[in-house]
């Protein structure tokens, strides 16, 4: 689930993205029959921000409530020179090697980190309530004890930084500083996938930002016997090593359930 000022939900935006156009929209969480919903062809993007109202902290499926594009994603993103946009797309669940490079090739280092809109649709990707708008074989399976768990694995800077939910104006969209409302709707994401079930794994590369650390440790599952499920990297060596441990950490987790 790549993401910066935004994430881009790529063929599945058509399905599950609200793009606002007006001001009234901005608060509104509205469904498919939503009389003011965008057309593919009149869309601006595939990209998508925060949910909005009562479903914004939940996995309900986009019949139910759709995910907003929010109004001041493209003022913020011409504001600030950045993309609006990442070119990289989303990747449903899936065996395929190839598929998931491909999404990696187009990674790209521009604007800023919405780090819980990354989570929110990871938890999506996870979730058996949003297999209407994906391919059979993307589908995520049911949770069962005994046959299917479910493990998500955050990886950031941690300078989570920008979210839209609060914002008034495109000025108020983005802060250097590190976001108080970005982190807290993070980590509010991290404990509602938890209760679900969901294990979090959480790795900080290069972390600078002061809140960085315990945001991702928040945002972590709490460490069960020898499996610890928050690591820090300082360089690619190190990033390796963290996703290797965590796999074995699944594999003994798998073999133990």
């Amino acid at each position: 689930m790549p993401y910066a000022n935004s994430v881009n939900a790529g063929s599945l935006a058509a399905g599950s993205v609200f793009v606002e156009t007006k001001a009234s929209e901005r608060k509104q969480a509205p469904g498919n029959d939503d009389p003011q919903y965008v057309s593919a062809s009149t869309r601006p993007d595939n990209c998508a921000t925060e949910r909005k109202g009562a479903y914004q902290y939940s996995d309900a499926g986009p019949e139910v409530s759709m995910v907003n594009r929010d109004l001041f994603l493209s003022d913020f993103a011409r504001q600030s020179r950045t993309r609006a946009c990442p070119v990289a797309t989303i990747q449903p669940l899936t065996t395929d090697a190839s598929a998931l490079n491909n999404v990696i090739k187009d990674l790209d280092a521009s604007g800023g980190t919405a780090g819980h809109i990354g989570v929110q649709w990871a938890w999506y990707m996870l979730s058996e309530n949003w297999g209407g708008v994906m391919k059979a074989s993307e589908r995520p399976a049911k949770m069962d004890p005994k046959k299917v768990a479910k493990y998500a694995i955050l990886m950031t800077d941690g300078e989570f930084n920008l979210s839209y939910f609060d914002a008034n104006d495109p000025d108020q969209v983005y802060n250097d500083a590190g976001k108080v409302q970005t982190r807290t709707a993070a980590t509010t994401l991290c404990a509602a996938m938890q209760d679900q079930g969901i294990e979090i794994f959480t790795i900080g590369f290069a972390l600078t930002e002061k809140n960085a650390k315990s945001t991702l440790q928040a945002c972590a599952s709490p460490d069960t016997g020898n499996t610890k499920h928050f690591y820090q990297a300082a360089n690619g060596a190190e990033l390796d090593q963290a996703f290797q441990d965590i796999v074995r950490n699944i594999d003994k987790l798998t073999v133990t359930r």
